[in-house]
Order: C-alpha cells, then sequence, then structure tokens
C-alpha cells in the first residue's frame, strides 16, 4: 500500500514539473490603443519570440479612409528612423501571429495606426535550449 502511494505521488510531482518546465507562452507585453503610440520598454530574453496583432476598424469610421497600422519593434534608446521597414504593416483588419527575431535586450513596440483600434501582444515561448 505504501509503495503505490509513493509511486503515485512520485508519478504526480513528475507530471507537475514536467507541466511547469514545459510551461505555456509568456505575454511579456499587451498594448493597445486607437492612434499612433509608443509602448513603455520590456524585455526579450531570447530568440522564440512572437507578434500577435489584432487590428480593427475604428468604430463608425467605415468607407473611403482605410487602414493603416506599422509596428517596429526597436531596441531601447533607437527610433524608427534607425529602422528600414516596420515589423509588420497591414492596410486591413486583420488578426494574425509572427514570429519575430529579435536578439535579447530591452525594446519598445513604436506603433503607427491611422484609423484602426488595435492590440499588439509581444509573447515568448519557453527559453528550452
Amino acid at each position: 500500500m505504501i509503495k503505490k502511494h509513493l509511486i503515485f505521488t512520485l508519478a504526480l510531482i513528475v507530471m507537475l514539473v514536467f507541466a511547469v518546465g514545459c510551461g505555456g507562452d509568456n505575454t511579456i507585453i499587451e498594448f493597445s490603443g486607437d492612434s499612433s503610440e509608443r509602448s513603455e520598454p520590456f524585455e526579450i530574453s531570447n530568440k522564440k519570440t512572437q507578434l500577435r496583432i489584432h487590428v480593427r476598424e475604428e468604430d463608425g469610421q467605415g468607407g473611403e479612409e482605410s487602414v493603416k497600422f506599422d509596428v517596429f519593434v526597436v531596441p531601447e534608446g533607437e527610433t524608427i528612423k534607425d529602422k528600414s521597414d516596420p515589423d509588420v504593416t497591414e492596410h486591413e483588419p486583420e488578426s494574425k501571429t509572427i514570429t519575430i527575431h529579435k536578439t535579447p535586450g530591452t525594446y519598445i513596440l513604436d506603433v503607427r495606426s491611422n484609423n484602426a483600434e488595435w492590440t499588439v501582444s509581444i509573447i515568448e515561448a519557453p527559453n528550452n535550449d
């Protein structure tokens, strides 16, 4: 009886350690708005980083004006003038997740937006390298 209890307890511990060690994605920052904005600085600690966007047409703005939406993931201290292309560009409502390749460090999100409501998230997978 004690042996079965011990095996069950050990199996439970192994499952918990595995679940914690192989945890899900880690949202580093979630940033929302309806105009051009810059985020507070945030840390990227590994190269397994994703950029998730959700872009909606601004309420009541249907018609002639199209959505204009650019996201730059910029190292802290630099500006978008130091960077030639945005990490994401959209001209219509869209939701998607892309992988971005950034070295570990401190970054800011610089969002340029017109006629759109948006949410941008930076997500890191666990660093199991």
